[in-house]
């Protein structure tokens, strides 16, 4: 019972949570850029929320069913087409044997998630069945792959669908001061906030290069090597920013300027090369507080999902719908007939 991979897509990997606690042995956390529409796809067919699914970058696979039936969600905007026919995202559904799904161009945000019923049924890795393709670890999509599933058919019961929900990448994301933002001139901390960054065409899933002005240190972008975390800015040499994602090295020497806050980390994932983007400064009061009304958000947002209405035919045709005919010929008499 397996999903078997006929087109890999771009970059399609399996990703959860991803490897927390692990950067002191030099393993990056990975895990899904957008953990807000992972938790999106795994509700509609009825997961865990943070259950491992394919997360598709730029353009997604082809896929055939080969367990009996399975359930499956898509959550982003990515066009899809089953046996050929176009079907919107946002909502699962239920397929069978010989079936295929496929799933083309990404389009609004950097990434779509597509989650099964029961999840795969891949091995953890160090604690995680999140993929990081620079060290092997984990499943990214290759021609011929069959993957693994937990369960060998689908549930009874609807598919569910998510009314269209706003995931535009952000105009802005919010940020604390970062270790080193005293390395930079008051001329750059000032850019850095009132720049409108643009998102660079080497940007992936390890960090984001942004484009713009360039921000002078006050004394050298070398500092000695420390650690890193998901979100910190760090400025090399050339003045332009990086914002550090999933993969992100575990320790470097420049100067970080700001951190992003963890409320707009899954926004910040939604971000594609040529997004536009700038920076607003908060305390830590303000972001503890950001993270609590994110995950209400998102609590009432999966609160909105519902079962996907289908047509029920013998109710349809027992009902007595019409209760005459006008013979519209014969308008002046108007009586039923």
């Amino acid at each position: 019972m397996s999903l078997l991979v006929h087109r890999p897509g771009l970059m399609s990997t399996l990703q959860d949570e991803g490897r927390l606690g692990l950067l002191d042995r030099g393993v990056p956390p990975s895990g899904a850029l957008d953990l807000e529409l992972l938790v999106i796809a795994n509700r509609l067919c009825g997961n865990e929320d943070l259950e491992a699914g394919l997360e598709l970058i730029g353009q997604g696979p082809v896929l055939e069913i080969t367990a009996e039936s399975l359930r499956l969600a898509v959550a982003g905007e990515a066009a899809i087409r089953i046996d050929g026919e176009a079907m919107a995202s946002w909502r699962s559904f239920t397929l069978h044997r010989g079936q295929r799904i496929e799933l083309g161009a990404i389009t609004t945000t950097r990434a779509a998630y597509l989650a099964v019923t029961g999840g795969f049924a891949a091995p953890p890795i160090l604690g995680s069945r999140s993929a990081y393709v620079r060290a092997g670890l984990g499943i990214r999509l290759q021609e011929g792959l069959a993957l693994a599933l937990r369960n060998e058919a689908a549930p009874q019961g609807p598919d569910l669908f998510l009314p269209h929900p706003d995931i535009a990448p952000p105009a802005v994301l919010r940020v604390i001061a970062g270790p080193q933002s005293d390395a930079f001139t008051l001329e750059a901390r000032r850019l850095f906030f009132e720049t409108t960054w643009l998102v660079g065409d080497l940007s992936d899933r390890m960090g984001l290069r942004l484009q713009g002005p360039k921000l002078a240190h006050a004394a050298g972008p070398d500092i000695p090597t420390e650690g890193l975390v998901k979100g910190c800015i760090q400025v090399p040499g050339d003045g332009q920013p990086i914002l550090l994602l999933c993969d992100h090295q575990t320790t470097g020497g420049y100067a970080k300027i700001a951190v992003v806050i963890g409320a707009d980390m899954p926004a910040a994932g939604r971000l594609m090369p040529g997004s536009r983007v700038r920076f607003q400064p908060v305390s830590w009061a303000e972001a503890k507080a950001a993270l609590q009304v994110s995950r209400q958000r998102l609590q009432t947002l999966l609160g909105t999902i519902r079962p996907l209405a289908t047509l029920d035919e013998a109710a349809l045709f027992a009902a007595n719908l019409v209760s005459g005919a006008v013979d519209a010929l014969d308008q002046d008499q108007g009586e039923a007939r």
